[in-house]
């Protein structure tokens, strides 16, 4: 085999490998976001309703969280059916076209967001020492 005919096969493999981290990290990315995605329904819920759309939006345009809006669903109607939060009527003075489905926190879901709150700050924190010990190990090496 000819060095460029190695050249080509290396670069080749080279992008396949990288292809595959993008696909993975990809892949990691979207599972991270669907596990806070109730953890950021349920605070935006204790401002006021919302509908499905509203809360979506919220979390691409303010939180940079970009979440697929067909995998958000699933996760509302989950906490639905937990009680987390309820349906209720569109809230006064708002002209719609269309019917949409306003949630609001329930008392039971004021509960499990301080619960995944607390455990989210606990897990944020040791994540933070972990980085940063590996972090500040690295730069004295």
């Amino acid at each position: 085999m000819s060095n460029k005919s190695y050249k080509i096969m290396n670069t080749k493999f080279k992008a396949r490998v990288m292809e595959q981290e993008e696909i993975e990290l990809s892949q990691w990315k979207d599972q991270f976001k669907k596990g806070i995605l109730e953890l950021c329904a349920l605070a935006l819920l204790t401002e006021k309703p919302h509908y499905g759309y509203q809360i979506y939006k919220y979390m691409g345009e303010n939180l940079g969280i970009r979440i697929d809006i067909a995998a958000s669903y699933p996760v509302l109607k989950r906490m639905l059916h937990a009680h987390y939060i309820k349906e209720v009527q569109s809230p006064p003075g708002t002209q719609e076209l269309k019917r949409r489905r306003y949630y609001a926190i329930t008392e039971q879901g004021k509960q499990r967001l301080a619960v995944i709150k607390g455990a989210y700050f606990n897990m944020n924190e040791g994540i933070s020492k972990l980085l940063n010990t590996k972090i500040m190990t690295k730069r004295r090496s």
